[in-house]
């Protein structure tokens, strides 16, 4: 357990940069990934750490281990449903929603992250299944109640690469999305 915590907290001192990468007015980060593990039940978790000029924002997801294989457009393309969640780790988290709200061009967040934010996920040209091997791309989709928090982001992941990709859908998902982020 010491050299865990050693391996992070030394890792926390040097986070690599985030890196803002969005086109056309889009927002899109690159984060780091820090921890991979695996759960007694299968389900991936990937906790997500990078530095900003605020300091480290960060995350863990989890990628869950059921996922069914649905073929669409006459078989052309295969999508694969799931669920992924996204968890708070404290400060690093609220401060990745209050970069969210800065770049969004929205009023400031000083509301904390929800401790879990459930996912329904599909993966686009890709398997989740397939994680430890591949890159894997997904769309995730938050409805967690009214209309007014229906929102949808997209998540890649490449472990090989040690990278996530939190890529902006659309413009109209911004509000909604915060609000379903945060607590």
């Amino acid at each position: 357990m010491l050299g865990w915590l050693r391996r992070l907290f030394s890792a926390r001192q040097g986070s690599p940069d985030v890196s803002f990468e969005g086109e056309e007015g889009f927002v899109d980060l690159a984060i780091s990934i820090l921890i991979v593990s695996e759960t007694a039940e299968g389900s991936v978790l990937i906790r997500v750490l990078g530095n900003t000029p605020v300091g480290d924002i960060g995350f863990d997801i989890e990628v869950l281990p059921e996922w069914k294989q649905q073929d669409a457009d006459d078989g052309r393309l295969i999508l694969y449903w799931g669920t992924v969640r996204y968890t708070s780790i404290g400060e690093a988290s609220d401060r990745f929603l209050a970069l969210l709200s800065k770049h969004y061009a929205l009023p400031a967040m000083n509301r904390p992250m929800k401790s879990v934010i459930e996912f329904t996920a599909v993966g686009l040209h890709s398997d989740p299944r397939q994680l430890k091997t591949w890159p894997v791309h997904m769309k995730l989709f938050l409805d967690q109640g009214p209309d007014d928090t229906y929102a949808e982001v997209f998540t890649n992941l490449d472990l090989e690469k040690k990278r996530v990709e939190f890529r902006e859908k659309d413009f109209e998902y911004r509000v909604p999305l915060l609000a379903g982020l945060s607590a």
